[in-house]
């Protein structure tokens, strides 16, 4: 059974379905009004530096915490393409567009990894859960984050990035537990057919971890990526260091980041914690 929803405004108009219980992700929306302020800031300037418009990706879209408010600030100039592969979130994610009456934004109901397939997997607990954005289609990673799932399974279809054919490709962001390297190899034609744009993906410190780091990280300097930027349990992968550099130039008539409120950062040590509490 799922958790009731209710609709929340934050204080710069904002509306979001959220679940009436408490969730990482959930409650930094109702107490600060935006999540990860930190990347959403940095995120918000690379497409300062864009105004020509584009697309932007953004990969394991949750509810849109990341898509509502940057599309919500940039209108039209730029076609926010968000993938949420969990039905129920999907759902959620397709509510709060239509709230914020969003029509830059395309929701896909697809997991994206490095090939086609169809999978049954176990599903979220909702109601166990503490942090719905940490759910993985990989199992593995639900066992190592003590991430609940609901004893009842639902078949994902699986494509990757590549198969969609995206053009003039701005931004992409990568938010899929466990998934990130197989997601990021299944969009090496959009990378190199958008001129290589920063990534902004998610990459944890925990020991068990470490080796995937790794392989991430090479994966984007095999790619002639040359320039890392740390926030918190994040990454974003710049081609050079003067593109990372270039965002701190202020441009003339053009209003720069907005987001910042309070830093959320997606603290994993924090996150296991949460979920053990929960078993």
């Amino acid at each position: 059974m799922l958790p009731p929803i209710k609709i929340y405004t934050t204080p710069g108009d904002l509306k979001y379905a959220l679940f009436d219980q408490s969730d990482v992700i959930s409650d930094a929306i109702r107490n600060n009004g935006v999540w990860n302020s930190a990347c959403l800031d940095l995120c918000d300037k690379v497409l300062t530096k864009n105004p020509g418009g584009g697309r932007v990706i953004d990969i394991g879209a949750g509810f849109g915490s990341f898509s509502i408010p940057l599309a919500a600030k940039y209108g039209n100039q730029f076609i926010f393409s968000a993938f949420e592969p969990l039905p129920i979130i999907n759902s959620q994610l397709n509510t709060n567009v239509f709230l914020n009456m969003l029509s830059n934004v395309r929701v896909f109901n697809i997991a994206l990894s490095d090939g086609p397939d169809l999978q049954e997997l176990p599903t979220l607990d909702y109601e166990r859960s503490g942090n719905h954005g940490s759910f993985s289609l990989d199992m593995k990673t639900n066992v190592m984050r003590n991430i609940p799932n609901s004893g009842e399974n639902d078949v994902f279809e699986f494509r990757t990035l590549d198969s969609y054919r995206f053009a003039n490709v701005r931004l992409i962001k990568v938010s899929a537990p466990g998934m990130e390297y197989k997601v990021l190899h299944g969009a090496a034609e959009t990378l190199m057919n958008s001129g290589f744009p920063p990534v902004l993906f998610e990459a944890w410190s925990v020991d068990w971890f470490k080796e995937e780091k790794a392989k991430l990280i090479d994966f984007f300097a095999s790619r002639g990526y040359e320039h890392y930027v740390m926030l918190g349990e994040h990454i974003m992968a710049f081609k050079t260091q003067a593109q990372y550099e270039s965002l701190f130039v202020e441009t003339p008539s053009v209003e720069l980041a907005s987001f910042t409120v309070v830093e959320q950062s997606h603290d994993a040590t924090s996150v296991l914690q949460n979920q053990a509490a929960l078993r």
